[in-house]
């Protein structure tokens, strides 16, 4: 007897300083839980706790905890349908540390649960579906209760990891949404026939893992049969028979009659209300570095989060930006675990635009203008090829007066002068005319031929680079431009000046998305100076706008718009019938073509810029 006093006695020495110094971690189990992959961590009290990403990995720290050296080991879990590859948890000085390494990054979720801490991944689709075994058990109807145990695993069957379990055990009722039971133990086959209730709590425990105790009222005969069915969904068939119920006490189910669990659980409850009662109130200052103490007061107060107590209150100090919290020591240190989760910096991203705009003109002319006039003094004719002459009309005849019977000749102060019979001229500053004359004796002659051909190009480019920095679901405007006066009149007729704004402008609203990418809101503007004037002499506003939503990966570019106006214009001047006759008809027409191009793109990078480190 004193030597088992003894013991007792240099164990609890031995366990003192461990649990004097914080928490513990008790247990740590891998589970996969309908479609996310659960990483419960058992402690023996409450626990604050911060959650980072580094590269393809994420970290949960556990503040002033301690880890025995058997659990401070690698979890391998490749060989699972889960998107975790390694679970690594270590002693970091006065903290413990999880590294979790990913195969792929999935969304994740952290809660606290009495004294479970719970880290729920999601579980990609392509790994999704999973064959799980099946395990039976088959009972003689002559035998009270016998277990068929599950045979050895295969070679190709997947490697068992102490402290990792494929699926969750049993655990204490969830609030959800769904009211629904939802089952997901191993699939056993149980065949009772007027089989000892105790025998059959036996066998499911033997199955499940679970630490079952019953008490006395717990006693009968069952008859079952149920094939391939969820051990938890055969425990609940099982005790509904009897009119029994359970209740979780850390890793020990207790079963009883449903009276007396429903009244165990509210003596429960009584006691917890009653022991927040007489606990004495405490009064912490949180201060707040991200966000503003008022909205994260805002949030904390609300009946969905519950985390005060009824005689709890909290004030946020907008001048400092510190949180004032009087309340019990369980439901400060929950605030202020939540605070820490909450106050984080919010992500900034850079978004960069790149308005390109191009314009091309092309013109192209050919015309042709020629006349020609022929004087015989001798033969007293004239012959002239002459079309429009806006000019004075000018007589090729004489004014001598002549005798009697005699005719009147030509002057010879008048030489021809052709007025371009054909005037198709393009007006380009390329060409070459050709001009022949003759004048002498009795006779006087002119031709002049001009052909006006000729090409003119233009291009314009236009590069816009607007950027701006904002906060992750912050709108934000940059905009540059000009205001440019326009005379308007009102309706008595007066004159007046008004400013019109002609700008370069970029609206953006980002959303950063988990995974890196950026979902944004976006509205880019460009104004320009018009070439229609209006009867005032007020040039038109050229306005080009795009307005959008999209989703970009961090860093990539993307076209948001792109406009393309292209004029083509021909025009021919040409002489009726004559302009159409082949080959010679060119002497009777002109042409001209004129090409206007105009593009316009838009193109977006968004960049997520790394949070600033306040160590």
């Amino acid at each position: 007897m004193k030597k088992h006093t003894i013991l007792v006695f240099i164990i609890g020495l031995l366990a003192l300083p461990l649990s004097a110094s914080g928490l513990t971690i008790k247990s740590v189990d891998f589970m996969n839980v309908e479609n996310k992959s659960r990483l419960q961590i058992g402690l023996d009290g409450q626990a604050t706790y911060d959650v980072n990403r580094e590269g393809n990995s994420v970290v949960l720290r556990i503040n002033k905890a301690k880890i025995p050296n058997h659990l401070a080991r690698p979890y391998i879990t490749s060989e699972f349908a889960t998107a975790i590859q390694e679970i690594l948890p270590r002693q970091d000085k006065e903290d413990v540390l999880f590294d979790i390494t990913m195969k792929q990054m999935t969304p994740y979720f952290v809660s606290q649960d009495n004294k479970l801490l719970i880290m729920d991944f999601d579980i990609p689709d392509e790994i999704k579906n999973k064959v799980k075994p099946v395990k039976t058990v088959e009972l003689d109807t002559a035998q009270a209760a016998v277990a068929e145990q599950p045979s050895a695993p295969s070679q190709s069957a997947k490697p068992y990891i102490k402290g990792i379990s494929p699926e969750a055990p049993f655990q204490s009722n969830v609030i959800n949404t769904d009211t629904s039971p939802k089952y997901k133990g191993e699939k056993i086959t149980l065949d009772f026939q007027n089989a000892d209730i105790q025998n059959i709590l036996r066998i499911i425990a033997d199955v499940s893992g679970l630490n079952i105790v019953t008490s006395d009222e717990v006693k009968g005969t069952v008859t079952i049969r149920l094939k391939d069915i969820p051990w938890d969904q055969a425990l609940d068939v099982v005790l509904e028979s009897k009119d029994l119920d359970k209740m979780a006490m850390g890793n020990v189910v207790r079963i009883a009659p449903a009276d007396k669990i429903k009244s165990a659980q509210e003596r429960l409850l009584a006691s917890k209300k009653t022991q927040e009662q007489l606990e004495p109130l405490i009064t912490s200052v949180i201060p707040v570095n991200f966000a503003k103490a008022s909205e994260i007061t805002s949030v904390i107060k609300g009946k969905e989060v519950g985390l005060m107590s009824e005689r709890g209150n909290i004030t946020a100090e907008n001048r400092t930006n510190v949180l004032i919290v009087k309340d019990i020591k369980k439901s400060v240190d929950e605030i202020s675990a939540m605070v820490k989760r909450l106050d984080k910096p919010t992500p900034q991203v850079i978004i960069s635009a790149r308005i390109v705009q191009a314009d091309t003109d092309f013109s192209k002319g050919l015309g042709i203008t020629w006349g020609g006039n022929f004087r015989s003094q001798t033969s007293h004719h004239l012959f002239g090829l002459s079309g429009i002459n806006l000019g004075p009309a000018v007589s090729p005849f004489s004014t001598d007066v002549v005798s009697g019977g005699s005719q009147p000749s030509f002057t010879t102060t008048v030489v021809p002068s052709p007025s371009m019979a054909v005037n198709f001229g393009e007006s380009q500053n390329a060409g070459f005319g050709i001009n022949f004359g003759r004048l002498g004796g009795s006779t006087a002659a002119s031709l002049d031929l001009r052909l006006d051909i000729g090409e003119t190009v233009g291009s314009v480019n236009v590069l816009s680079r607007p950027k701006v920095v904002t906060m992750d679901n912050q709108k934000a405007t940059i905009k540059q431009g000009q205001k440019y006066p326009y005379i308007v009149r009102n309706q008595e007729g007066q004159l007046s000046t008004e400013l019109k704004d002609i700008n370069l402008q970029l609206d953006v609203t980002p959303r950063i998305a988990f995974d890196g990418s950026v979902n944004m809101e976006i509205s880019v503007k460009r104004d320009a100076i018009g070439s229609v004037k209006n009867q005032l002499g007020d040039p038109s506003i050229d306005n080009r706008e795009a307005t959008t939503q999209l989703l970009v990966r961090n860093g990539e570019t993307t076209v948001i718009g792109g406009i393309i106006e292209e004029t083509t214009t021909n025009i021919v001047q040409k002489v009726p019938f004559l302009g159409d006759l082949p080959v010679i008809g060119y002497l009777f027409k002109g042409t001209n073509d004129h090409n206007t191009k105009t593009e316009l793109l838009i193109f977006i990078t968004p960049q997520i810029l790394e949070p600033v480190s306040l160590q």
